[in-house]
């Protein structure tokens, strides 16, 4: 099947490119391995991922009306796998999405891998695809060198998703726009994250790994709410954040937190590697609780009744209808000088984005195994905030990328430290 030579940018593509000014728009999958791969397979594997999945093999052609994707003559081999440089380097790097693919990794000499993917591509549940994706080429390229896979052209279009409500469900929808609308303006102050402003040098990593015995004592402490993991991790977040950052009752007690919309699919999975994510608010006002039980009861109160009200849906289709009018140029412009106001006003609230599990049975690479994997989210241009969760053979990794000269290492650390202090068990 021929790849054509353009692909359109979709809604989420070009909200991606318009919210880089505040999250550097790439996400990593790093994956620790129990023996070295073959570096000349995993080139090829790397290679045909760009033909299987053919937006992967595109540069981004930005205009002021209508961008879009433009398959590439030829890609830089060097650009593609590199193999010599430091790990906390590589993640902290960025590549130019105008002139090379969207997919680059890393081999390095202690058997770890990195992907890094263009977020204007794909979100974290894309990212994980493309993990699987080249780890099963891998294994495939073994048996067969010459094994080449069919391209991939499904829909990347949010239609697959809203295609369900639309138009039976549409003013149900707009409820949830409006009553999102309300909520996140009411009061027009959250509580703050303490970054400077200031961005030099290049970002940083800082994780924080919470193995199974200790999430299983966590939950052995609040078996009575019958709590998911999201709810406990959301809950002792935004507690260790209150103790953080010293909250007085100085802006709402608000958390952003991400929603996959391949909740609403088949099989839970897009007809293409695409943006398929989009963000709930939770805002528990002036009211932390005076312990976790208190706190987690309503967290999880306010996230079940979310999930019975167009779960993630609203904020996507606010986005698009308040973007109609306007040209892209337009839409870029109006979208930075709001987020630039809510920034301003102190209503731009922390994020805690739940990436969740890479599943060990689709990331597998044959031999060697992996002996453990996680996902990073975009590093935060400050004064941002999001930090990233993932799950992997029980365990979850916290992450988050940083500039030292807006939030040093070690206040990070210390806000990880609290944590860790807040979660039960």
């Amino acid at each position: 099947m021929p790849i054509p030579r353009r692909f359109r940018t979709g809604t989420s593509d070009q909200g991606m490119d318009i919210l880089s000014e505040f999250f550097a728009p790439r996400i990593q999958l790093l994956a620790d391995l129990e023996g070295p791969l073959d570096p000349d397979r995993l080139f090829d594997a790397l290679r045909l991922t760009l033909d299987a999945e053919p937006v992967l093999g595109c540069r981004y052609v930005p205009r002021w009306i209508r961008p879009y994707w433009e398959r590439l003559d030829k890609i830089d081999p060097e650009h593609l796998l590199k193999t010599d440089q430091p790990v906390e380097e590589f993640l902290g790097s960025d590549f130019d999405e105008k002139e090379n693919p969207q997919l680059q990794a890393l081999l390095a000499k202690d058997n770890r891998l990195v992907l890094k993917v263009n977020h204007q591509v794909t979100d974290a549940g894309g990212t994980k695809e493309v993990g699987y994706l080249v780890s099963g080429i891998y294994r495939k390229l073994k048996d067969d060198p010459a094994y080449r896979p069919e391209p991939n052209l499904g829909s990347r279009s949010l239609r697959q998703v809203y295609r369900r409500f639309i138009p039976r469900r549409f003013f149900g929808l707009l409820g949830r726009v409006f009553r999102e609308l309300w909520d996140n303006m009411r009061p027009f102050k959250s509580m703050p994250w303490p970054s400077g402003l200031e961005k030099t040098g290049t970002p940083v990593y800082v994780f924080w790994h919470i193995d199974k015995k200790r999430l299983a004592s966590a939950r052995s402490q609040v078996t009575g709410l019958s709590p998911t993991l999201n709810d406990l991790m959301v809950t002792a977040f935004l507690r260790a954040l209150a103790k953080h950052t010293g909250w007085n009752n100085n802006g709402a007690l608000r958390l952003t937190g991400t929603v996959d919309l391949r909740r609403y699919l088949p099989e839970g999975r897009g007809a293409a590697i695409c943006n398929l994510s989009s963000f709930f608010f939770l805002n528990l006002g002036q009211d932390l609780g005076a312990t976790f039980t208190e706190t987690l009861s309503r967290v999880k109160q306010q996230i079940d009744r979310l999930k019975t009200d167009y779960f993630g849906l609203g904020f996507i289709l606010g986005g698009y209808l308040n973007s109609l009018p306007y040209p892209f140029f337009l839409s870029k412009l109006l979208v930075r000088k709001f987020f630039s106001l809510l920034q301003r006003k102190g209503n731009f609230p922390p994020a805690m984005t739940n990436m969740g599990i890479i599943d060990d049975r689709l990331l597998d690479f044959g031999s060697p195994r992996v002996s453990r994997a996680m996902l990073t989210t975009p590093v935060n241009q400050p004064p941002t905030m999001a930090c990233g969760l993932t799950g992997f053979r029980g365990s979850l990794t916290m992450s988050m990328g940083i500039y030292e000269s807006a939030v040093p290492r070690a206040e990070m650390e210390t806000f990880f430290n609290l944590l860790d202090h807040e979660l039960p068990g």
